[in-house]
């Protein structure tokens, strides 16, 4: 079965080659929310898990630390 077109994947690969950001996606159940941050990150933090949830009300700094920000690099990030 070929992979889906969706429309996640073109706004959050904008998104993250212009603004070099972190970004919340949202939206209605089954429409490739998942797939398309696991498609663009080794590590992304998902609402509907509830450890990660537990992660994400603790604040920026857990969410910075977590995600591998806190420590500077060489290279700058980039998707996968």
């Amino acid at each position: 079965m070929a992979a889906r077109k969706r429309i996640y994947d073109s706004i959050l690969s904008e998104h993250l080659a212009k603004q070099r950001q972190m970004a919340f996606v949202s939206g209605p159940r089954q429409v490739g929310k998942t797939t398309t941050c696991g498609n663009f990150a080794d590590k992304y933090l998902n609402w509907d898990n509830t450890s990660d949830r537990v992660q994400i009300i603790k604040g920026p700094a857990i969410i910075a630390e977590l995600s591998g920000l806190t420590k500077l690099r060489k290279e700058i990030p980039t998707s996968k």
